[in-house]
């Protein structure tokens, strides 16, 4: 949906991609995450967070 209003959107697909699993799997017990794989995360949320705070704002405020 975002990619409708900004193109470069697609640009962090494969970040958000990578970070999806994170957001329910990894907080139940049993789900192991490794280093490796946290870093990577880290990675990837850290470009995601940079290029959507890099948008104008769309709030009518």
């Amino acid at each position: 949906m975002c990619v409708g209003i900004a193109p470069d959107f697609g640009d962090i697909n494969d970040s958000l991609d990578f970070l999806n699993p994170f957001s329910v799997e990894s907080r139940y017990p049993g789900i192991d995450v490794s280093v490796e794989e946290a870093q990577e995360a880290v990675k990837h949320a850290g470009k995601a967070r940079t290029s959507i705070r890099e948008k104008p704002s769309t709030s009518n405020s």
